[in-house]
């Protein structure tokens, strides 16, 4: 069952994006994971990071499904399908800006820190 969901999310999903958002999926976990090490991030703060990467991740599969339905559906331009169109990518695009948010309010201060030991 979960190698049904990886192979999935891997093909379905990652052909459908463009190369720089699967790269950006594929790339920043990893690098999230090496600074949360390198900086000894607390668990509440991990559990923040994966929380919110997880819905973000989600809600991609979410608006591309929507998407793929809408573009099944209807082939001519209707405002329904621009609205529901519309609304998904609305929904992702806050859910990433929170991510982004909520990762620089955990890591801008753990570099300052850094950067201020090392001068």
């Amino acid at each position: 069952m979960i190698n049904y969901i990886i192979n999935y999310i891997l093909l379905t999903n990652f052909v459908n994006l463009d190369f720089l958002r699967a790269a950006v999926f594929l790339w920043t976990k990893p690098a999230l994971c090496a600074l949360s090490i390198f900086f000894k991030v607390e668990l509440y703060e991990i559990l923040i990071l994966v929380v919110t990467s997880g819905i973000t991740f989600s809600l991609e599969l979410i608006n591309t499904s929507i998407e793929s339905l809408t573009d099944l559906v209807t082939t001519k331009n209707n405002n329904l399908a621009k609205i529901a169109k519309d609304s998904s990518a609305a929904s992702l695009f806050i859910m990433v800006m929170i991510t982004i948010i909520s990762t620089l309010i955990i890591f801008v201060p753990k570099i300052i820190n850094y950067i201020g030991e090392i001068v």
